[in-house]
């Protein structure tokens, strides 16, 4: 698998509350992250803004994610909506 190409991840998790409140802290510290990545990036440092927004998106979506399934909602419906988004690398 080269670079480009994305592979699926089916997850089935059990978490008790203070797991869930971790894996929700770290994909928002995660995604806050990459925000300020992109806005150093908006300065001239490192690849585009638009990759590293575009990664904090994919991040929220994780994240939203996470929390409509733990609220009870149907996987495949989750799935469905968060779409399976093609991220683009940029080049070696």
């Amino acid at each position: 698998m080269d670079g480009c190409e994305s592979k699926n991840y089916n997850l089935s998790l059990s978490l008790t509350t203070d797991q869930y409140d971790d894996l929700t802290t770290a994909l928002e510290a995660h995604r806050d992250g990459l925000r300020r990545i992109a806005g150093q990036a908006a300065n001239g440092f490192g690849l585009g803004s638009g990759y590293w927004n575009g990664r904090a998106e994919e991040v929220q979506e994780l994240l939203s994610c996470v929390r409509r399934l733990a609220q009870g909602e149907n996987s495949s419906g989750v799935n469905d909506a968060s779409g399976n988004s093609s991220r683009r690398f940029p080049p070696k």
